[in-house]
């Protein structure tokens, strides 16, 4: 038996949200009738019936473009063809089908941009978690990849980090971390946890003839 679906609206021919209510098989209403009735004038906390749990609450969108601020100041654009924000006990947005971003300087200046698969926002905890093929490129060069990377506005300084191994790759070095590392938003701030290899570049113009 399928979850219902009620209550089915469109918004620009964008927005739908769906109200899932959860499975509800005949067996466990027969149980849960022949509880009321058998301890109908019981005052025993334990006992509740089936019928009465939450409803969880999906709300779909496409193409979307999300705005985050701190402050009252830009911190950064997300642009996704696919967002699902789930009301549940512990409300979160996901991105299931690729993100881009654009991470702002807290005025009209891009620093970064970043690429991934996959995102989660965790709104209890504002946090964003990023996953597959995750990839951000500063305004001077710097490239960031790695499979897991999480965005934290409340670490000012060093808002992107992860324990996944990561490459660093600069105009002089690529710098592999076996165990991750954190790093401010424009990729100018860098601590690695444990380098594991660093290669210098040299330009062909340098090479003894």
């Amino acid at each position: 038996m399928h979850a219902g679906l009620k209550n089915v609206n469109t918004i620009n021919g964008n927005i739908h949200i769906l109200h899932l209510f959860k499975y509800r098989y005949s067996f466990f209403t027969a149980i849960g009738i022949a509880v009321v009735l058998m301890y109908g004038c019981s005052d025993k906390p334990n006992i509740k019936n089936d019928l009465d749990r939450k409803k969880t609450t999906l709300e779909e969108a496409h193409n979307v473009n999300v705005n985050y601020t701190q402050g009252g100041r830009l911190k950064a654009i997300l642009h996704s063809p696919l967002m699902l924000r789930v009301q549940d006990t512990m409300p979160y947005t996901e991105f299931p089908k690729t993100i881009h971003v654009d991470f702002y300087n807290g005025d009209t200046l891009i620093e970064s941009r970043l690429d991934a698969k996959y995102c989660k926002y965790i709104e209890s905890r504002n946090l964003i978690l990023m996953r597959d093929s995750v990839k951000v490129i500063s305004t001077n060069g710097d490239t960031l990849l790695c499979n897991e990377l999480y965005w934290d506005k409340n670490r000012v300084g060093l808002e992107f980090h992860t324990n996944t191994p990561v490459i660093v790759k600069t105009k002089t070095n690529i710098i592999y971390g076996q165990k991750g590392m954190e790093l401010s938003q424009d990729l100018k701030s860098k601590n690695f946890y444990e380098v594991t290899n660093s290669i210098m570049r040299v330009p062909a113009s340098q090479f003894p003839d």
